[in-house]
């Protein structure tokens, strides 16, 4: 039993920062939500908190790495390493909770482009059956339009900033919870039903005003333009480098704050507010 422990020592002093923090992911991801992982660390002692227990652990690896360096040199390569654990772990949290707090804007958003597809239709109907006290009430298509496209913009830029961090940082292994991870998935899902119900009612719409032209002898009006793509933001998109960007700069900041580096989360912080827009 010692011997396993005293092999498990081992290679856990042999991993780098980004190894204990990928380490410890995977399997606090087990939990399956934050709040599952959290209460299941409250029961726990403090030292298993992984803030406290990663952050020792690179810095005892750096320390028998480099035992017969210079205490200079252990001490600016302890506290290194201890910046990176920090950084990455602050990186997790950030993204999960700013992602959480996106999720829940989807909901409300989405469930406001519904009510407005609804509100079109009836408009719809009311200017067929010549309902003038009603077919000048509640949004247009083109309204709603906008709105899904709006949200269908954000929802995308969300997925391509997290498969941006996935890669850059975290060797592309999952960085959301799964319980956030899917209420992103579930947000696309519900991005193209609204594009499909608004198509569906658009053909309808138009398929009604070109009927009734014809009947008058008159030109249909131009309808507003199919939704075709559920998503307008790409990789390189301002807004998903613009969100990367704030996401790591915060994460950065708290690492140097951590390790006393108060001038230099200052420097991050300002560099960040420079760039962002009035």
């Amino acid at each position: 039993m010692k011997t396993s422990a005293k092999r498990l020592n081992q290679v856990e002093a042999a991993l780098t920062p980004k190894q204990q923090v990928l380490r410890w992911l995977e399997e606090a991801r087990r939990a399956g939500s934050v709040g599952a992982y959290c209460r299941r660390m409250f029961r726990g002692p403090l030292s298993e908190w992984p803030g406290d227990k990663l952050t020792e652990a690179a810095a005892e690896a750096v320390r028998k790495r480099l035992k017969k360096q210079r205490p200079e040199v252990i001490w600016n390569a302890s506290r290194d390493a201890v910046r990176d654990v920090a950084f990455l772990l602050s990186l997790v949290g950030e993204m999960n909770r700013t992602v959480a707090q996106k999720v829940t804007e989807f909901k409300w958003v989405a469930a406001h482009c519904a009510r407005g597809l609804q509100l079109a239709m009836i408009r719809a109907e009311a200017a067929t059956a010549k309902a003038a006290d009603l077919s000048r009430q509640g949004p247009t298509l083109l309204d709603v339009r906008a709105e899904i496209l709006a949200l269908a913009a954000e929802v995308s830029m969300v997925r391509y900033a997290t498969a941006l961090i996935r890669r850059r940082y975290f060797d592309h292994k999952p960085v959301l919870f799964p319980d956030i991870d899917s209420s992103v998935t579930d947000a696309v899902r519900t991005v193209r039903s609204l594009a499909e119900t608004y198509n569906d009612l658009l053909y309808d719409s138009a398929a009604t005003t070109a009927d009734k032209g014809k009947r008058h002898k008159a030109k249909a009006p131009p309808t507003p333009q199919p939704i075709e793509a559920y998503g307008s933001r790409g990789p390189s998109d301002p807004a998903t480098l613009s969100f990367v960007r704030e996401q790591v700069a915060d994460a950065k900041a708290h690492a140097a704050w951590q390790v006393g580096q108060d001038e230099a989360a200052v420097e991050i912080l300002g560099s960040l507010n420079a760039v962002r827009p009035a």
